[in-house]
């Protein structure tokens, strides 16, 4: 039986989670969702785009999706999860939904530098996202937006966004063509 604090007001259903396609391992994402799955949140579908991680143990999922398949599960999902990817949050938020962002971090093997913790937390100062910085916080934020919170809906007003991914994009390509 569906707990029905677990049941979106969107009529979306489930949990859609991406951690992109960059080369590194990006587990301790996978374990969260994981954890809070197996923690009695299993009434709500997961399904994560694991990459090179692990792959999960109680949510679904695949290392890899295509771009068509991706869009399909941003679309119907009623909470997404992401890393800290300028594309991956645009697309989101096209979707109509504010994701919960976990930025990937260098000192954790996850990434090459820190970029992606600077741009979650200048697009979460800005209301873009929510960023979520630890497992309880992610916990947290999923119980939110499944109970259909007006925190996580994308407003239309996208320009200021799409301008600091274009100027963060230029900003950072130099730093990974080294």
């Amino acid at each position: 039986m569906t707990d029905p604090a677990l049941v979106p007001a969107s009529g979306r259903t489930g949990i859609f989670v991406t951690v992109g396609t960059d080369h590194h391992p990006f587990d301790r994402l996978i374990s969260w969702v994981d954890a809070w799955q197996a923690n009695g949140s299993n009434a709500v579908e997961s399904f994560i785009q694991y990459g090179t991680s692990r792959p999960p143990v109680v949510a679904s999922g695949r290392d890899y999706v295509s771009h068509d398949e991706m869009e399909d599960l941003i679309t119907n999902a009623a909470a997404i999860v992401c890393h800290g990817g300028p594309g991956t949050i645009v697309d989101c938020r096209r979707s109509g939904i504010k994701p919960i962002v976990v930025p990937r971090r260098h000192s954790l093997g996850e990434h090459v530098d820190d970029h992606q913790v600077r741009f979650a937390r200048r697009l979460e100062a800005s209301g873009y996202i929510m960023v979520a910085n630890d497992e309880r916080e992610l916990g947290t934020l999923l119980r939110s937006a499944l109970d259909g919170s007006p925190d996580f809906v994308a407003l239309e007003t996208d320009d200021v966004l799409r301008e600091t991914v274009a100027r963060f994009t230029a900003a950072t390509a130099p730093l990974l063509r080294r």
